[in-house]
C-alpha cells in the first residue's frame, strides 16, 4: 500500500555506497528530509513533522533537480523488518520509509474539478496528478 505527503524539502542528503550485513552485493542509498508540518486550525499551535524518506539503488536521484524550501509530494510506502541480534539473540524490528516518487507542487495553480469532486494540480514538468478534495478526514495529517 503507498502512501503521499505534502511538504517542503528540509534536507537532501549525498549518495552513499552501502553493504548489506549478510554480505551481499553493496549498493546505494541516499535520504532527505521533508518539513510536513501542519497547524492546528483552531489554535495555530504547529504540529511538528519532519519525516526521513530513504531512496535506494535505482531511485537515489529521483530527488536531483529538486532544491531545498521547495514544495513537493512525496509517494511512498513502509517496509518493516526483523532480525534475530547475533549477540542477545533477541528479535528485533525496524522500519523503512521508502518514496519512490517526487512531484512538485506550484501552489498558485490548481484548478477545481468540480463534477468529480476532485482537485487537478500541475507539477513543474507540466503534467497533472489528482487529489481527492472532499476526503473524509477534515484535518490531514493529524499526528494522533
Amino acid at each position: 500500500m503507498a502512501f503521499q505527503i505534502t511538504g517542503k524539502i528540509e534536507l537532501i542528503g549525498d549518495i552513499v555506497s552501502k553493504t548489506p550485513s549478510n554480505g551481499g552485493q553493496p549498493f546505494y542509498g541516499r535520504e532527505f528530509i521533508l518539513d510536513a508540518t501542519r497547524f492546528n486550525p483552531e489554535t495555530g499551535e504547529p504540529w511538528e513533522n519532519h519525516p526521513k524518506f530513504e531512496l535506494s539503488s535505482r531511485n537515489v536521484n529521483i530527488v536531483d533537480g529538486f532544491q531545498i524550501g521547495q514544495k513537493v509530494t512525496v509517494d511512498f510506502v513502509l517496509r518493516g523488518s526483523k532480525y534475530s541480534d547475533k549477540q542477545t539473540g533477541e528479535t528485533k524490528y525496524f522500519t523503512t520509509v521508502s518514496a519512490f516518487r517526487i512531484t512538485a507542487v506550484e501552489e498558485q495553480q490548481q484548478m477545481s474539478h468540480s463534477s468529480q469532486g476532485m482537485s487537478v494540480q500541475k507539477s513543474h514538468e507540466g503534467r497533472a496528478f489528482q487529489s481527492h478534495a472532499n476526503r473524509q478526514i477534515s484535518n490531514e495529517d493529524l499526528p494522533f
